[in-house]
C-alpha cells in the first residue's frame, strides 16, 4: 500500500516573505542638467533647493525556510547586507556630492529604489541574492507616496527623451 512505500519522500518547505524596515536620512537636490533653471523649478518645485530627507525602507524577501535554522536568512546577515548597502553609504550623506552614482543621476526616491537594489545585489552572497524580492521606500516628507521596486529593467527610450516629465 501507500503506508509501505520506503524511498526517500519528497520535502515541500513552508514559503515565506520576510520584510525589514530601514531608516536612514540624506541631504539632496533634485535637478537636471537637460533643463533650465525655470524647467527644474516647475518640474522639481521647492526641492531644486538642498534639503534633508528621512527615508524609510522596506526589504521583502521571499524563501524556503531552512529546516535547520528556521530561517530563510539569518536576521543578522540581513541586518549586515542593510548596513553595507544601505545605511553605510546613504545614511547622513549628501547624495549628490557624497554618492559617486547621483553626480550624474537625479537622486529621486525612483532612482534612490533602483540604486539601492544593485548595491543590495552587489552586498548579497550570490545563494541569498535570489531571496530579494522587492524594496518600498517612502519618503517622510510624502508618506502618502510610496516607491516600490522588483529588479525590473527595460530597455531606455531614445536619447534626450523627457519620459513621463509633464511640465506644465
Amino acid at each position: 500500500g501507500l503506508n509501505s512505500f520506503s524511498g526517500p519522500q519528497p520535502v515541500s518547505l513552508p514559503v515565506v516573505d520576510v520584510v525589514t524596515r530601514q531608516e536612514f536620512s540624506c541631504v539632496r537636490r533634485l535637478m537636471t542638467p537637460l533643463l533650465s533653471e525655470e524647467e527644474n523649478a516647475i518640474l522639481y518645485s521647492k526641492d531644486t533647493a538642498i534639503h534633508g530627507c528621512t527615508f524609510t525602507l522596506e526589504v521583502l524577501l521571499r524563501g524556503t525556510i531552512s529546516p535547520s535554522t528556521g530561517f530563510i536568512i539569518a536576521p543578522s546577515c540581513l541586518a549586515s547586507y542593510i548596513k553595507t548597502a544601505v545605511t553605510d553609504p546613504l545614511d547622513h550623506k549628501h547624495l549628490d556630492t557624497d554618492v559617486e552614482y547621483f553626480r550624474n543621476t537625479v537622486p529621486t526616491t525612483e532612482n534612490l529604489i533602483a540604486f539601492i537594489w544593485s548595491c543590495l545585489q552587489e552586498t548579497m552572497s550570490p545563494a541569498h541574492r535570489p531571496l530579494l524580492n522587492g524594496l518600498r521606500l517612502w519618503n517622510g516628507a510624502a508618506p502618502h507616496n510610496v516607491v516600490s521596486f522588483k529588479g525590473e529593467y527595460r530597455q531606455a527610450p531614445p536619447k534626450g527623451f523627457l519620459d513621463g516629465m509633464a511640465v506644465m
